[in-house]
């Protein structure tokens, strides 16, 4: 923001590239699209690795619908839940502007973080004596230290944003009970 200036990027379609521009010159314009590019890429593989497997370890704990725990004869890989994860990204796309979704998935990214983190806290007080194979490297002050910033990231958000993605966080409460619900009747 120092270099392009807030009220540019503010009006750009290309923040990211316009920065790059200004610091590297036009070489930089292509390095900064060349390393976004690998990032955004880096960033889909990954959430189309981890979210279908989460909702196929889910159906296998009756927390998710029994065909999301099918996995494909050739692959081996949970088809179902791969395909209606990329309906739904589709869906977002189509119904959203870039920022909006971007600022929907950093807040609910970094809530979820705060809260993994304010667990250690909670666990080590809770339970003392458990086994600990892996340690927490400054312990309790890089725990606090992460959850300090990452809330702050979480507040660059608008209030908007933050209203979308805790809507969009709370339609899992409802869904959770509905099929625990069904576990059991089915048991």
């Amino acid at each position: 923001m120092g270099t392009v200036g807030f009220a540019q990027l503010a009006g750009s379609e290309t923040p990211v590239i316009d920065a790059g521009t200004a610091i590297f010159g036009p070489v930089g314009t292509i390095i900064v699209a060349i390393s976004a590019s690998v990032s955004i890429f880096g960033a889909l593989n990954g959430g189309i690795m981890s979210y279908p497997r989460v909702s196929y370890s889910m159906s296998q704990n009756g927390l998710m619908f029994k065909s999301f725990g099918r996995l494909h004869n050739r692959y081996n890989t949970p088809y179902i839940p791969t395909l209606f994860i990329c309906l739904i990204a589709l869906v977002f796309v189509w119904t959203g502007s870039f920022g909006t979704l971007l600022g929907i998935n950093v807040f609910a990214g970094r809530i979820l973080e705060c809260i993994v983190c304010l667990s250690l806290l909670v666990l080590r007080k809770k339970k003392p004596d458990m086994s600990r194979p892996l340690k927490m490297p400054g312990y309790p002050v890089t725990t606090i230290l992460a959850i300090a910033v990452t809330f702050i990231i979480c507040m660059t958000c608008s209030g908007l944003q933050m209203i979308k993605s805790i809507g969009l966080m709370a339609t899992s409460i409802p869904a959770y009970f509905i099929f625990r619900a069904l576990d059991k009747k089915k048991d």
